[in-house]
């Protein structure tokens, strides 16, 4: 969610897909747009209904007629560059493999590739009802009226909406800062926090769960620190997800117990019922006999036969019965293994995948630690350099803490240069002039080299090349 001091006519056409030929096909070319997916895109109106964009009226356009119904005016209407918040501008989604499930059905229905002919996916329902639930979430906590647009856009990589609110408070007021804001920084990371939190109890009902908030994880939002912001955040999904799959899993646990249980009842009342069975099926027989033998009144034994064939036929009723109720519990018994198998592989992924992402996050730290401590080090040495010994002066003379010591602001810049692909190694060679390389190791990042072995390759490199050059690089 961002504060916005207004919206322009072009941002408007982006969000409801008010484009032309010529548009369109510039947004594939230079961006992730898929006119092939343009027709699935739709839009939540007033009262939840869902429904085709409806691209009569631009956002600025609702803007204006909204602050007319309430006797407002837009504050930023007669300034040169507007100044004030008037707009709070949403975005909603999730992990891309679940909102396609949701939108398509499944992850891998839908063909990313620029150009790919994607007219044969449809729409599926639970992205029309996730939108709604979200929709009606905004509306009820901001106000319907002040919903300006709720546009859901499935022609992208990964499926969100573009919601636009109007600020209004309980005095009816435009007021940015009384709705969302507050009165300081730290009301706005609160009430921002309570909305991720409530956006994400009715997220649960949709498989999806809520990211680790940034302030845990004292993160800064600049470009240099996104990688390791990303990969914190990763771990702490991951932690989640293996979390909630292992409530799932003891869950799965308990019922498969509760069936096995229920499978063993029924099997001890069939066997039982069996056994009832053959016991009057041998009364029966034992009573026929003794009327074919004369040793009880036919008119007796008829009542008596009578009676057990009742029972009989109330014996087999049930074991029918039980039969049919085993036959149920068995196949749910059967469909809780297979749940529990999958849960297992997809827990034993998770777990592995939080391994590889905590290494990483690892490796992330270690590198920014070294390099916090790099400069403290040269400055240590260049302090304590002079009180040495001439020998000991002459010792250092050729390591690499007195190659950076002398040119270490050179040999750190060209390293970065090396390690980030910008210097080819034809322009390496030429700047190398005809003093050559002290290093004979192999140039260009090995297929399977680390980060860190690649690292230290270019900053071997990167000080022979500076000392090549007598120190001066341009």
């Amino acid at each position: 969610m961002r504060p916005g001091k207004g919206i322009t006519e072009a941002e408007s056409d982006e969000q409801q897909r008010n484009w032309d030929k010529d548009r369109w096909e510039r947004g594939q070319k230079e961006g992730n747009y898929d006119l092939t997916r343009a027709h699935l895109n739709f839009e939540v109106a007033k009262g939840g209904k869902i429904q085709p964009i409806d691209t009569s009226k631009s956002i600025p356009q609702k803007m204006e007629e909204r602050l007319r119904e309430l006797n407002l005016q837009d504050p930023n209407k007669f300034l040169r560059i507007p100044r004030f918040r008037t707009l709070a501008k949403f975005i909603l989604g999730g992990s891309r493999e679940r909102m396609h499930e949701l939108a398509f059905g499944s992850s891998d229905i839908v063909d990313l590739n620029k150009g790919a002919d994607n007219s044969h996916v449809t729409r599926k329902k639970n992205i029309e009802d996730w939108a709604r639930d979200m929709y009606k979430y905004i509306a009820d906590k901001y106000g319907e009226d002040n919903i300006l647009g709720f546009y859901v856009h499935l022609d992208e990589m990964n499926p969100h909406v573009h919601c636009t609110v109007l600020p209004i408070d309980e005095q009816g007021l435009l007021s940015y800062k009384r709705v969302f804001k507050g009165d300081s920084i730290v009301s706005y990371r609160e009430n921002t926090t309570k909305i991720h939190n409530e956006i994400a109890q009715v997220n649960a009902k949709y498989g999806l769960t809520r990211g680790t908030n940034a302030s845990v994880t004292d993160t800064n939002h600049v470009s240099n620190e996104e990688y390791r912001r990303n990969l914190s955040k990763e771990c702490g999904n991951l932690e989640q997800q293996i979390s909630s799959s292992q409530k799932t899993l003891d869950g799965l646990k308990e019922d498969i117990k509760k069936a096995e249980k229920r499978v063993k009842g029924l099997n001890s009342m069939i066997k039982n019922l069996e056994a009832e069975q053959t016991r009057l099926k041998e009364e029966i027989a034992e009573l026929q006999h003794m009327t074919e033998t004369g040793e009880i009144d036919a008119y007796d034994a008829d009542k008596q036969i009578t009676a057990l064939r009742v029972k009989l036929a109330e014996t087999q009723e049930k074991l029918e019965d039980k039969q049919s109720k085993l036959e149920s519990a068995e196949a749910i018994l059967k469909e809780l293994r297979e749940q529990i198998q999958v849960g297992q592989s997809a827990e034993k992924q998770l777990r592995q995948m939080r391994t590889d992402a905590t290494a990483d996050l690892m490796e992330q730290a270690h590198m920014r630690v070294s390099h916090s401590l790099l400069p403290d080090l040269i400055n240590d040495y260049r302090r304590l350099k002079p009180n040495l010994t001439f020998t000991a002066q002459s010792e250092a003379e050729g390591s690499l803490l007195n190659d950076l010591a002398e040119n270490g602001n050179e040999i750190l810049k060209l390293a970065a240069l090396l390690y980030i692909g910008y210097v080819d190694q034809s322009t390496m060679v030429a700047e190398g002039g005809g003093g050559g390389t002290t290093s004979d190791l192999p140039w260009g990042r090995d297929k399977d080299e680390d980060d860190m072995k690649w690292a230290h390759r270019c900053m071997l490199k990167a000080r022979s090349m500076v000392k090549s050059s007598g120190g001066r690089r341009r």
